[in-house]
């Protein structure tokens, strides 16, 4: 037997091909064709009806999601900077500890210090170098050792007006360590 298109049918053990042209589906009856339209224009005005939804979401969403990157910004430039200031100071209290300071070296063993502290935090971009305050205090102990207190203050800026923080952000950080001999 010749095989012709269409689908296939057995009955009485003999195999009929039907023509496709014979058989109807019920979505090419006229009938169905105009269900078909409505069902077409109730799925096109639902797209419409998500995507305005999908807009106001995004509208809703969008200066919450912005906010939360910009406070994880100024949190992560102001524990670098917290760092820097930390280090500088560091730095700076070891340096006068690691040399020996007398009545005729104090302005240049001051200005030693002063200039570890600021190669130290030159590095770091968010600081304006001209307005770090750098104050230096040695201690005579009791028992005639020098103890190198250093301070250093900083100011942060953020990058957006927070409501609650002041504007510039004062970071400080105090180191003591006593002299080698």
């Amino acid at each position: 037997m010749k095989r012709r298109s269409g689908l296939r049918h057995a009955a009485a053990g003999q195999d009929v091909v039907l023509p496709l042209q014979e058989i109807r589906c019920p979505a090419q009856t006229p009938a169905s064709a105009t269900a078909k339209r409505s069902i077409t224009r109730l799925n096109h005005r639902s797209h419409w009806r998500r995507a305005g939804a999908s807009a106001v979401e995004l509208a809703i969403s969008l200066p919450v999601l912005l906010m939360l990157s910009l406070g994880g910004v100024d949190i992560g430039r102001a524990y670098t900077t917290r760092s820097a200031v930390t280090n500088a100071a560091r730095v700076g209290a070891e340096q006068g500890a690691t040399h020996r300071l007398t009545n005729l070296t104090m302005s240049t063993w001051e200005d030693r210090i002063q200039d570890a502290i600021l190669e130290e935090l030159q590095d770091t971009p968010q600081l304006d170098l001209s307005r770090i305050n750098i104050d230096i205090d040695p201690v005579r102990e009791a028992d005639g050792r020098l103890r190198v207190v250093v301070s250093v203050t900083a100011a942060f800026q953020t990058i957006v007006r927070w409501p609650g923080f002041p504007r510039p952000l004062s970071i400080e950080h105090t180191v003591s360590v006593e002299e080698h001999r």
